[in-house]
This record gives C-alpha cells, sequence and structure tokens, in this order.
C-alpha cells in the first residue's frame, strides 16, 4: 500500500507471487489488528479498496529502514528504481514524507467521509 497497491487482485499479482488463501489470510490479519482497513470499491459491491490506518503508516519508518537495508545487502536481488532507492537510502526524510503525501492524496481520492 506504501506504493499505491490497494486493490487484491493487485497485491495478487505483486511481483512476490503470495497465494490467494495466503494473501485473503493476511489482509483479514493485518485488518483485524488495526494496520489497514477497507472500503468499498466504487466499481463494484463485491470488491474492496484496502488502505493504511494511522497505526499502518506509523510503520513507514521500519519500512524505510529495511528497505535500506535490503538495498545495502540485497540489491542484486532487487527491482528498485534508481531514483526511489537514492531516495531511501540518501533522503530518508524525503521518501518518508514523500510516500505518506501519496497516501493522503490517494484517500482524499477515494475514502469519503
Amino acid at each position: 500500500m506504501f506504493h499505491g497497491c490497494h486493490e487484491y487482485k493487485d497485491m495478487l499479482r505483486a511481483e512476490e507471487q503470495i497465494s490467494s488463501s495466503i494473501l485473503s489470510d493476511r489482509l483479514k490479519k493485518l485488518e483485524e489488528n488495526g494496520l489497514i482497513a477497507s472500503c468499498p470499491h466504487p466499481d463494484s459491491q463485491r470488491r474492496k479498496l484496502y488502505y493504511l490506518t494511522d497505526t499502518g503508516k506509523d510503520l513507514i519508518h521500519l519500512m524505510q529502514a529495511l528497505l535500506a537495508w535490503s538495498i545495502t545487502h540485497l540489491a542484486e536481488h532487487l527491482d528498485v528504481p534508481e531514483m526511489e532507492a537514492d531516495m531511501v537510502m540518501n533522503h530518508p526524510k524525503e521518501f518518508i514524507s514523500g510516500t505518506l503525501e501519496r497516501l493522503e492524496q490517494w484517500e482524499s481520492e477515494h475514502l469519503t467521509s
């Protein structure tokens, strides 16, 4: 979700190639634990949009640190765009604030009060 993935079908297609049963279970657990929430998809009653709660967003600092570690130690196994890698490694505060701004923008477009 930090990268703009908010639908089950998009998460299922991600490069991690998680199975549908595991993805369903993890989304359910994340929602039960207050890290994510969901709302009905505007185009279909059967679909949901998932988004990070404030608690989930608080993980951004940890996620940035994990991504920086991964870039340092596992770069050959990652497909992180050069510009993003530079932001993560050299401008972490800007990376975090930009990511949170994108999440807020998505929420203002998709979540109704």
